[in-house]
C-alpha cells in the first residue's frame, strides 16, 4: 500500500505544520518522499507541477536515488512546515508515502493548526477575503 503525492493542508484546512512519527521498522520501502526538497537533481523522473492536485504515479520517484526519502525506522520522527510565513502553501511540503515491499507500517501524525476550532479559519478569512489587512 502507498500514499500517493499529496499536501496536508490548503489555506482553507489550516494545517500550519504536520508531525509524523515512525512507530514501527519498515522492512522494505513505506519511506515518505518529499520531492520539491530534490527538485534540482530529479532529472529522468515525470514533471511535477506543484500546485496540481493531479500527480504522476510514485513509482519512478519511490525508486530514485535522486528524491529526498525518509525510511520509516521506530522511533524517527518528520517535522515539517505546510505554509510559508506569509501563509502560502509551501511547495515543499508535497510528500507521499512509498509501497511497502515487506513489513508493516504504523505511524503516529499530528496536525498542527495555526486556529482554534471554536474560533474557526480566522487567519483564513482575515487573509484570503479581507486583501491581507495587517492583523494588529
Amino acid at each position: 500500500m502507498s500514499y500517493g503525492f499529496h499536501r496536508d493542508s490548503d489555506s482553507e484546512v489550516g494545517r500550519m505544520a504536520t508531525f509524523l512519527m515512525y512507530l514501527t521498522d519498515v522492512e522494505d520501502g513505506g519511506e515518505t518522499i518529499f520531492p520539491g526538497v530534490s527538485r534540482k537533481v530529479r532529472t529522468g523522473l515525470p514533471p511535477l507541477n506543484f500546485f496540481e492536485k493531479k500527480h504522476p504515479d510514485m513509482r519512478p520517484y519511490c525508486n530514485s536515488e535522486k528524491v529526498f526519502k525518509v525510511k520509516a525506522k521506530r522511533g524517527r520522527a518528520v517535522f515539517f512546515f505546510n505554509h510559508l510565513p506569509d501563509l502560502q502553501i509551501d511547495s515543499y511540503s508535497l510528500h507521499g508515502a512509498c509501497p511497502i515491499k515487506a513489513g508493516n507500517k504504523t505511524i503516529a501524525q499530528r496536525w498542527i493548526k495555526f486556529y482554534k476550532a471554536s474560533e474557526g479559519n480566522m487567519f483564513y478569512r482575515h487573509f484570503f477575503q479581507n486583501e491581507r489587512q495587517p492583523l494588529f
